[in-house]
This record gives structure tokens, sequence and C-alpha cells, in this order.
């Protein structure tokens, strides 16, 4: 097996080592402390930057801070949330040291928290051209969430997310999430979290029926290493017990030929089985599929450290390790689908359960300072996914009684290892504030894997041909289903390595022009060992208009290109699919896009994804204590990649394009292709005041969004329609049928805001937020009288905190506490014998229900 290309650490030493001595030069240095002005305090933590730069440092116990920067004129600012900001000009003598010192004046409104996203130099949320949310560290703590995808759908308006193991999708074309990791030395933190759902009934059963019992604890510790440096790591565990939200299994069990709708399922048929089920002594409740959150344990470690390396440079790393094992259950085999079962192992049927063991490990090492004049930052850093599939309590149905009951089906593995060069240079431009030139580089090899299941897992019987000796047969001599139900295998044929590597460049202008306009330019050049170059730009711009209130406004193209996985991911697996209205399983095969199947289909060479972003909108702050945003956004992405809709054997040209796969049981196809246009618009407001109230702080906060998504076209290829030769409609349709375009377009809702109060007098903090959920759409693949609509919610949230005695504190909560739930499914055929009470193919809130938990905090 081919391994994946990795830099060493030592030789990160090796390159970095020539480096420091780059940045041995003629500089001056700026200290000095920040204090509070009212009591004179000093304050730790807080940044001091080098406005117009990379520069910057925060201050130490003491409120000190050191810098070193190049000889010349620099204007010097301080801030810490929670206070005003301060900023002084001071000109800085070669060789010489220049004290600036800070008194920073409390403020109740967090409006001070620096961003790095979105510039290369140091600025605000309000002061960026373009849309930031910066959420805070106690802000993450009081959502009560405990994984990160839930805070974020919780805390920033655009951002949903979902309860599952195992999801697919396309990254973003834009947008980025950056974390912050901490720097804290000399403190212990460590915070333990236990909470549970009502099991779906209501808040008074939860003692009794309770479900997705939760519990998370996790520490931060960090030591100095001399005077500026340090190392900080963190340990985190959670244990995420599974939900159920199917109703008990209403439909036929024993009875043959199996009736495919309820409807079909008459009160006759019924009682044949209700008569059968009493004289074995069983009950409906054990053949119910379980439908919700699925069972996860998650451990992870990870670390940040800093040493300086001299006045003017420092080596910095980071990185981590996570382990996540999750449990999540199929669809439930029931004793009548003969050819899903060996009922010499399972005399009942089984309910295969998908068990998915995903480790991470990353490691990122560099040396960043000032070297005649630029900013420089060189880094490398690997990571690495693997994703690991064993399926149990479950059968190889062909293989009859010989068959195990937990197979190995095979992994998933990506790697990647980027080094990457950043460059600040901040120009003298008479008449112009401050103007810096910022370029670099970025080189990436990534590794994409598939490694085979176990042979059982995949094949038809033993692998021979004969009929009822190689492999077992249903009541009508056919074969049964091959590989493990629930999950088949990864075969030989599926096995693949591949790797590619990537160049980008970039260069740009960050500036700012007067007092009150700002100018951001760039462009960049990406060039793929597999699919060619790009070339992409970007420009955006601030105006204060008047004190306080700005304008701002961006535009910029972009492209994705298609990832590894996308060009390279094949298998078969079983998927339950509408066939005649009835939810039927399926044997799909994903063939890659270079296969000989995909080419058959017409299905093109993969190109990336292009788009042309504009935004705009309006900053204000008309009081110290009062922040308001309103960006509207158009983003138009071209040849987007999505997985097609599946084509179905019934089709002649179907049928004889996958005829070598018959003996796998495979029906259907899909692959992924540059298929659709869309275009998705949306406003996105934001609002925070805070101030003084009965010897305490109120803060409020607000957000709305409001977007809209649409498909302008499937584009057929011309390909595809040579070898279809039917109506380009018909093609479109198997290409993005109905309910994949509702993914698309309305599974999400088009509308979603929050409000929260948060009120800290003394030791008790009390946080309310109240999220609101637009309307949501279902639309069903074949049949639009099955289509559904599910109306808006608002979820409540509540989280209340008391400080015992100093750095012990304990908190009670709940999300979602009134346990409200999405409307249900008022179509049988959609509900699928009480599978499916909620609906499993739209993202409203999630069918959890209310959250209740109990938190204590630790600082020593």
């Amino acid at each position: 097996m081919k391994s994946t290309p990795v830099l060493p650490l030592h030789a990160a030493f090796l390159v970095v080592a020539p480096i420091v001595p780059l940045f041995a030069q003629q500089t001056g240095t700026v200290s000095g402390t920040v204090v509070v002005t009212e009591s004179g305090a000093p304050l730790a933590g807080a940044s001091v930057v080098i406005v117009g730069t990379a520069r910057s440092v925060l201050t130490n116990e003491k409120g000190q801070y050191h810098l070193s920067v190049p000889a010349g004129a620099h204007s010097v600012r301080a801030r810490l949330i929670g206070y005003d900001a301060a900023e002084q000009r001071v000109v800085v003598p070669a060789g010489q040291t220049v004290s600036v010192d800070f008194k920073l004046t409390a403020t109740p409104l967090s409006l001070n928290e620096i961003v790095v996203v979105g510039a290369r130099t140091s600025r605000t949320a309000v002061e960026t051209p373009v849309p930031v949310d910066v959420i805070t560290a106690q802000e993450v703590i009081e959502t009560g969430h405990t994984e990160v995808n839930q805070i974020l759908a919780t805390l920033a308006p655009s951002f949903n997310a979902s309860h599952q193991t195992i999801a697919d999708g396309s990254d973003a074309i834009a947008g980025v999430i950056n974390i912050v990791l901490k720097k804290q030395t000399e403190r212990l933190e460590a915070s333990s979290t236990v909470g549970t759902t009502p099991g779906g009934t209501a808040f008074g059963d939860i003692t009794d029926k309770h479900d997705g019992d939760q519990v998370k604890a996790d520490a931060n510790y960090g030591f100095a290493i001399g005077d500026r440096g340090f190392f900080n790591v963190t340990a985190e565990y959670l244990d995420r017990g599974a939900t159920n939200r199917a109703s008990t299994w209403s439909g036929p069990i024993f009875v043959r030929p199996v009736p495919g709708t309820p409807a079909a399922y008459t009160d006759s048929l019924r009682t044949i089985d209700d008569d059968s089920l009493a004289t074995l002594g069983l009950t409906r409740a054990p053949f119910t599929m379980k439908v919700g959150q699925a069972e996860a344990t998650f451990g992870s470690a990870f670390f940040n450290a800093m040493v300086p390396l001299s006045e003017n440079a420092e080596f910095y790393t980071f990185g981590g390790f996570s382990s996540r094992d999750g449990r999540a259950g199929a669809f439930y085999r029931l004793p009548d689908q003969e050819s899903q079962v060996a009922r010499q192992i399972f005399p009942y049927g089984m309910l295969p359960y998908i068990n998915t063991g995903i480790t991470d490990r990353s490691f990122s090492a560099g040396v960043r300072g000032a070297s005649r004049g630029w900013d420089v930052d060189f880094s490398l850093t690997h990571g690495r996914n693997d994703f690991q599939f064993i399926i149990d309590n479950t059968v190889n149905a062909s293989l009859g009684a010989a068959s195990p009951t937990a197979f190995d089906a095979g992994r998933l593995a990506f790697a990647h290892t980027t080094g990457n060069l950043d460059l600040v240079r901040p120009l003298a431009v008479g008449g112009l504030k401050s103007v810096s030139f910022v370029t670099g580089a970025e080189f990436r090899l990534e590794n994409y894997r598939i490694e085979t299941g176990d042979a059982a897992s995949w094949q038809l019987g033993n692998g021979g041909t004969r009929a009822g000796i190689d492999y077992d047969t249903t009541s009508a001599g056919g074969a049964k289903q091959p590989g493990s139900q629930g999950f088949p295998g990864f075969q030989p044929a599926n096995e693949i390595d591949r790797s590619r590597t990537s160049l980008g460049v970039y260069a740009g202008f960050e500036s700012q022009l007067t007092h009150r306009l700002l100018i951001d330019a760039g462009g960049r050049y990406e060039s793929y060992s597999d699919f060619g170059n790009r070339i992409n730009g970007k420009l955006a711009g601030r105006y204060e208009i008047v004190p306080n209130v700005a304008a701002r406004a961006a535009v910029s193209t972009g492209f994705r290109a298609p990832s590894l996985q996308q060009l390279w991911f094949n298998n078969i697996s079983t998927q339950f699919v509408f066939v005649s209205g009835a939810l039927t399983p399926q044997n799909v095969l994903t063939s890659n896009n270079q296969s000989r199947v995909t080419k058959a289909f017409g299905i093109p060479d993969l190109t990336e994804e292009t788009s042309v972003n504009l935004s705009a909108g309006i900053t204000a702050r008309p009081r110290p204590n009062l922040s308001l945003t309103a960006d509207v956004y158009r983003i138009t992405i071209d040849g987007r990649i999505v997985i097609t809709s599946q084509f179905s054997a019934s089709d002649t040209v179907v049928r004889r394009i996958l005829a070598p796969f018959q003996s796998q049981g495979v029906t259907t196809a899909q692959f992924f292709t540059n298929s659709i246009d869309t275009r998705t618009t949306g406003v996105d407001l934001v609002a925070a005041y805070a101030r003084g109230l009965g010897g305490g702080t109120l803060a409020l906060t607000g957000s709305a969004t409001f977007t809209k998504t649409e498909v302008l076209r499937v584009n057929v290829p011309q390909s595809m329609a040579d070898t279809f030769r039917t109506n380009l409609t018909t093609i479109r349709n198997r290409i993005l049928n109905p309910e994949d375009r509702n993914r698309l377009e309305d599974a999400l809702p088009r509308s979603k805001g929050s409000v929260a109060a948060r009120y800290g007098l003394g030791r008790f903090a009390g946080l309310a937020r109240a999220s609101y959920y637009g309307d949501i759409e279902y639309h069903h693949p074949t049949d639009p009288t099955l289509d559904e609509h599910f109306g808006a919610k608002t979820l409540l949230d509540l989280d209340l905190s008391y400080e015992v005695r100093r750095g012990l504190r304990v908190a009670i909560g709940g999300n979602n506490i009134f346990n409200t739930y999405p409307d249900p499914q008022v179509k049988a055929n959609n509900i699928s014998f009480g599978r499916f009470v909620y609906s499993r193919r739209v993202t409203q809130f999630g069918m959890n229900g209310g959250f209740y938990y109990a938190r204590v905090l630790l600082s020593l």
C-alpha cells in the first residue's frame, strides 16, 4: 500500500532554522503597561497591535507587553473585550525602546473583538469590509451544547447543523470557520456537563423515559516558557446517548407477499401478523427502527505552544488527536423480507447497526516574526482523517446459516500536508493613513484512500456461482442479497489510493486610505495537478459616512476544485428509496468519475465549481454600547458538484450498462457531476446593546438571516443526451429529482433569527434566548401529492449560573426548554408505518426535543 508523504518534524526545524537569522535586524521596541482607567489595576490578556500590520502581542499577568517593530512611525492600539480601545501614535528610533502605556475604560458592550478572518491586518468585526461573526468563549459555554456544530447553529445566523453520524455534502465555496486556540498560562480550567432529553415525551416523563443522555468533561492548563512563551493543552471527553423518535412499528412483519404501502396493509393482514405475534409471545416494539440522534463517544486532546526565538521572531506549534466512535441503527430487516435475512440466525429479523470509528490527527509548526520591514509567517501542517465502518447485529443473507453477524466493511482515509508562507509589508505612502502589501504561497499534497472490507461484507455467498450451494436462495429460487445488510463493505474493485498536489500564490493590498476609507484588493492563482489552473480576485471596501456609521461592500470570484472524494469515491450501498410509493431497499452503485460505467452514462470529467460573490452592508455604532450591522449578499455558483438522483434499471439503457453488476444486486446508479447552477441571495441583520442595570450588566443581542437558494439550471451534458436519446426534461429529472432539488432550495429554513438577553449581577449570571426557525418543505421525488409543509417554530433556551466561591461556578439550564418538536408528517406513505414521525429529509432544528443540563466550571 502506498504511503502518504509526510514532512517529519525534524525536517520542519531544518527548514525553519536558516530563516531565524533573517529576523536579526535593526529595529525598535515598543513596551509598556495596560491598566484599568478607574482603578489602575493591570489588565492581563489585552491585545496590543501595530495598526495596519499583523504584529500583535498579549499583555502578561502584570499588564505588561513588549513588542519589536521596524523603526519609524506607527499607530499602536490596545484592546480587551469589555473595555473601550485606545490608540496612540508613536515614532520608534532604530535600536531604541519607546514606552507607551494605555488606560482602558470599562464598557458593558464587547465590541472590540479582534478578528483574523477576512484580513491579514488587525481589525475589529465592525471594521472589516465583509461580515464576520465573532463568538466568544463565554457565549460558547452558555449555549449548553456539547458539540461544535450545534453551538454554531445556535450562535451563527446562517449556520445549520444536524446530529447525523454519517453525512455527505459539498464544502462551502465561500466562508471560513476560524478557531482561536487558548494561550493562558498558570491556570487550570475544567468543566463538566451532564444532561438528557425527555425521550420524545412530555417533560414530566423525563425521569422514566429519558434518552440522549450526555456526559461531557474537559480540562485546560497552560504554563509559561520564559518571559513570552507558553504551552497550553486541552483534553475533552463526551459520551452521548442515542435518541429514538420513531413510533412503534405498525407495518407488516410475517405476511407475504409483503404489502409495500399502508393502504395495501389491510386489517385482515394486520390481524394475521398480530395473531402470529401473540402465538410467539412477542409485541411489535422489538421490530421498531431507531430514528434520531446516533450514539457517540468522543475523546480529544489538543495543544498550542509558542517559544520566542529572538526579539523579532517566535516558533509556534499546535495540533491534536481526536477519536469518535458512533453507533447508528439502519432499517430493521423484517422476517418477511426473505432476501435480506437469515432466519437460521435471526428468526425474527434484525436491526443492523453501523458502527463508525473516526480518528483525526493534526500537527502544525511554524515561525513568524519581522524581517527587513516584512511580517513573515512560515508554517507546515499535516492532518489525517480515518473513517472505519464496522457493521454488527446483521448478516450477509446470501451466506445463510454460515453468515457472520459482525463485519469489517472497510475504511476511508484522507490526508493532507501543506506548507504556507505569508508576508505582510507596511508601505509608507504619502497622504495615506496605512497601506500594507500582502502576499504568500501555499503548497498542498492530498491523498485519498478506500480500503476493502472483509470478503463476507460484500460478496455473494462464498464467491462461487452454484445456487443453493455457494450462495443461499429465496423460496422462489432467486439469490439472496450479497454483503452485510445495513452497509455492504467496500470491495477490492472499490479500493483506491490517489494523490494530487496544488500550488497557490496570492497578492494584494490592505489599506486604510484615510480615516474614513478602507480598500482591500487581491488576487490568487491556483494550479492543481489533476485538473488545471484558476485565477480569482477580490475587491472590498469600507467608507465611514459619518462618525460611527459606515458602508461596506465586496465583490469576488471564487472556485472550488472537485475533491478527491468526489472524483474517486465508489461503492455499492443499500438505500431505501420510493418504488411504486413504497420504501424499498435498492443496491445503488456509485461509480467514480473516471470509471467506464460513468463514461457509459455520458458523465463528463469533473471540473471546478466557480462563483461570483457580491455583498454590501451598513455598520453603525451610534453609541459606545450599541452596535448594528445589516448586510445583503448574492452568490452564484456555476457547475455546482452534486451527486445525481438515481438512474433505475427499469430504463433499458441503464439496465444494459448495469448488467455486469447484476450478481451484486445492483438496480440503480448515481454519480458526482457538475450538473447545476445555483443562486443564493440573503440578508443578515445583527444588533448588540448593553448597559448597566440595577448594579449589574444587561447585554442584549439579536440576529436574523433571510436567505433563498434557487436552482437556476440543470445542465445535461451532450454526451448524456446522446446516450439516453430521450427528452431533456426527463434527463434533468434523473439528474436532480424534486426531492434532491428540495434539499438545496426548501429543506432548510429560509428565515432564522434569535434574540438573547444576558444579565450578570455579582456572582449570578442568567441568559435567555429565543430562536426562530422559519417554515420548510419536503418534496417527494415522484409523487407531488406526498409533498409536506412544516410550520415555523420558536425555541427558548435558558442558562442560569452562580459562582459558589471564587473559581467555582455551577449552572443549570435547558435548550428548547418548552420541549418543542417539528410538525409531524401527515402523509401515511412518508411516515412509513411509524418509522418517520418527523421527516428525515429536511433540517429545521432537529427532532430531539428539549435538552436539560447541569454544569460545573472550575478555575484554579
